[in-house]
């Protein structure tokens, strides 16, 4: 599921089951977060999850979903190199029966098309239209399966990854790239998604 599944002394990997569903719960109840983000299947709060997430996937960290699961649900892989580096994932592997929405490159431009003045609110306002764009297919930012970034400014990283961390709270792949221009000349920040539904959701 959502919960990291860590084997590194023995196999030097570990693997994520991500779940969607379970990060919606999430999304709904907080609270619950430290329970289930702790990797033990053991410690979530059954009474509550069960009704979002018929069973527990992969909680014998064999890579499999557990026996009865119905959710196929995509893996995060981690090799240790993106860990070096920031808060996502080295690979991501997508089973079959699930449909991607692939978001365009998009700013933080609002709904009269101005770019605000200050980067942090630029970088959340891109983040909005994307979860904006992903609604109108079905999906959210927790369905996210990889991202590309695109800053005009090396001075923002810091920033724009503090606005990242708020907005995305699962760890997908994804790259983050500083150029010299967008379209634009007044945009900084551009953000690509590809998001995963169940196929006929």
């Amino acid at each position: 599921m959502r919960a990291v599944l860590e084997d590194v002394k023995q196999r030097h990997i570990t693997v994520t089951n991500y779940c969607p569903v379970l990060d919606r719960f999430i999304e709904k109840n907080p609270g619950y977060a430290p329970l289930i983000d702790s990797g033990n299947p053991g410690n979530w709060p059954k009474a509550a999850v069960m009704p979002w997430v018929p069973a527990v996937c992969n909680s014998d960290m064999s890579g499999k979903p557990a026996k009865g699961c119905r959710m196929n649900a995509p893996q995060t892989y981690q090799a240790g190199i993106s860990r070096q580096i920031g808060r996502y994932s080295d690979a991501i592997r997508v089973p079959a029966g699930y449909d991607q929405i692939v978001v365009s490159g998009t700013p933080g431009l609002d709904e009269n098309g101005n770019i605000p003045a200050d980067f942090a609110d630029e970088a959340r306002q891109a983040w909005r239209n994307v979860a904006a764009i992903l609604e109108k297919g079905g999906a959210s930012i927790s369905d996210i399966v990889s991202i590309r970034q695109y800053l005009t400014r090396e001075e923002d990283i810091k920033t724009y990854v503090a606005v990242l961390n708020q907005m995305v709270t699962h760890e997908p792949p994804g790259m983050l790239l500083v150029t010299t221009a967008m379209v634009w000349p007044e945009i900084h920040v551009e953000v690509e998604a590809v998001a995963l539904v169940p196929s006929g959701r």
